[in-house]
């Protein structure tokens, strides 16, 4: 924290450096999580580097004389950087120095604007003294109202046709391979397939996937503590059925690390998925959000699928059958009560039918 002096009074000053500098001395955060507020905190000296180029401001950005004109201001570029900046391309290179400054390659969507604020305000929040925050133009900055799309995942028959799916006649498909990436071979196929098709089975993050190995596994119960929310301390337990045994066993001998799959990096793997679920006919159009017009638009879902749908899958096909969000959250490693969890859920239309039997 800020050594608990009054600001005000002693005319101290806050940068966006030193309010960093702060955040992550007092707070221990997984990798991913680190990755993403250094990325949010950047975002925030892109806008001070963007000032000082249209020389609006002097010196550096203090962060406890912000103002509610700054707040707008910031939203704005945050959504319009690719058009501002480029005008000031040129000064803005020179001032960031030896890092340089890269222009990014489109405007960013409302989805990204809204989870930077929200990460930045929660940097604040963390390093300001506690009568401060009350206050702070910056935390009451109003977020742009998100646009939710129904949730899609595969089926338990789509799963299967993909478990089934003839690997070899895919590779050799000369086309189709190229056209996503020439570089994934016949085994590291076989490998992205069965690693999926396990993701579906038990529910877990690819991050989680990746350091999973035999000793998390005990009595048929699969047990770890998600990364993302380890801070929490939340387990969670998955009982593996039989199928999800058989694909582990088909790599035990093939593992170096002692994971359960030697899986590729996550672009590899994701662009791995998107080529065996159009080799398998998975094609059929899905509701998504255009994160830079935020609007609904449908794409195959061959073209949408990744890592995270055997995720949505897991959660969406357990929730057909039970509607006890308690309860699959137990195995998904989501808290009781949490609002992410709706994020996955999808109410099937004969989830309604059963429901309006009640009136017969």
């Amino acid at each position: 924290m800020i050594e608990q002096l009054n600001i005000r009074e002693n005319g101290c000053v806050m940068t966006i450096e030193c309010m960093r500098n702060v955040f992550f001395k007092h707070h221990t955060l997984s990798v991913s999580s680190q990755r993403m507020y250094r990325s949010a905190l950047r975002s925030l000296l892109r806008y001070q580097t963007y000032l000082l180029a249209a020389q609006r401001i002097d010196n550096e950005i203090d962060m406890l004389r912000w103002t509610q004109e700054m707040s707008g201001d910031f939203v704005y570029f945050l959504s319009h950087e690719c058009e501002l900046c480029d005008a000031h391309l040129q000064s803005m290179k020179k001032l960031s120095g030896v890092d340089g400054f890269k222009p990014l390659k489109r405007n960013r969507g409302y989805v990204a604007v809204n989870n930077i604020l929200s990460m930045l305000k929660s940097v604040l929040r963390s390093v300001l003294p506690a009568g401060e925050c009350a206050r702070h133009p910056f935390l009451a900055i109003s977020h742009i109202e998100n646009i939710w799309v129904t949730p899609y995942y595969i089926s338990v028959a789509e799963r299967n046709l993909l478990a089934s799916l003839n690997i070899e006649r895919v590779f050799a498909d000369k086309h189709m391979r190229v056209a996503y990436s020439s570089h994934i071979s016949l085994r590291l196929l076989r490998v992205i397939r069965d690693a999926f098709i396990f993701q579906c089975y038990v529910g877990c993050r690819y991050a989680d996937l990746r350091r999973l190995t035999e000793d998390n596994i005990s009595n048929d119960m699969l047990v770890y503590t998600p990364q993302k929310t380890c801070k929490k301390g939340r387990q969670a337990h998955v009982p593996v059925l039989k199928a999800a045994c058989e694909l582990i066993a088909r790599h035990r001998d093939k593992c170096k690390r002692g994971t359960l799959f030697q899986l590729p990096n996550n672009a590899i793997y994701n662009i791995g998925i998107k080529l065996l679920f159009r080799a398998a006919g998975l094609t059929r159009k899905v509701e998504v959000l255009d994160a830079q017009t935020n609007r609904i638009v449908l794409k195959p879902l061959c073209d949408v699928a990744s890592s995270h749908l055997a995720r949505r899958t897991f959660i969406g096909n357990l929730y057909l059958k039970v509607q006890d969000p308690n309860l699959i959250a137990k195995m998904s490693g989501h808290a009781e009560g949490s609002r992410a969890f709706n994020r996955y859920r999808k109410i099937e239309d004969d989830t309604l039918r059963e429901v309006m039997r009640h009136l017969e």
